[in-house]
């Protein structure tokens, strides 16, 4: 009877293990990854899942140093999404794919340029103000914009790797995946152990 005892335990014990082991790799497969970068007076975001899949429709929070909310938005089909920068600061991203699924990321302020301006509305007497000035100084700003987009062009396919690169190694690996088997049949050896010695002292 002892022995048909132990063997329903052992039964059942192994049952949870095997649960366990589902749940926590679906959580693994789901994890959420997030990625943000400054492309001139914007944020560039990519979301996605740790098996591949983009972050579709997610909520997007951005705050500042002091969690004040500065500004929001939604990634698309394919889990981007191009945000202004609200503010010089340090920004803080949220994003919320539904069902518990969640992930932050951190934009320092030594990333936004120097020169940026916070977007606002142009009032009649900036736009005057705007065009007043040489011939010369307004071919250097033009200049300056053709170079910036032209390395912003250039760079923009090098951080889509870096963000790949990023997601693969989120990943759950082999050696992570048997490591978690090995620490769940560890456990239960151990629970067996003491089950069994239980048993002898009986």
């Amino acid at each position: 009877m002892n022995k048909n005892k132990f063997y329903s335990f052992f039964t059942i014990l192994l049952l949870i293990v095997v649960l366990s082991f589902c749940f926590s790799t679906a959580v693994l497969a789901h994890r959420v990854i997030l990625y943000a970068y400054v492309e001139g007076s914007n944020l560039e975001i990519e979301a996605g899942f740790s098996d591949g899949s983009p972050a579709r429709l997610a909520k997007l929070e951005i705050y500042d140093k002091q969690d004040n909310l500065l500004a929001t938005g939604e990634t698309n089909e394919a889990g981007l999404a191009e945000v202004a920068i609200p503010a010089r600061t340090d920004l803080k991203i949220i994003l919320k794919a539904g069902m518990g699924h969640q992930a932050e990321y951190q934009i320092n302020e030594s990333e936004i340029a120097k020169d940026f301006k916070q977007p606002a509305d142009q009032t009649l007497d900036n736009q005057n103000s705007a065009v007043i000035g040489s011939s010369n100084e307004l071919s250097k700003a033009e200049l300056r914009e053709i170079v910036a987009e032209e390395v912003s062009r250039e760079v923009k396919p090098l951080r889509k790797q870096i963000a790949k690169l990023i997601t693969e190694q989120e990943k759950p690996g082999i050696s992570e995946i048997l490591g978690g088997i090995g620490y769940i049949i560890g456990l239960m050896g151990v629970a067996l152990y003491f089950i069994s010695r239980k048993r002898s002292e009986s």
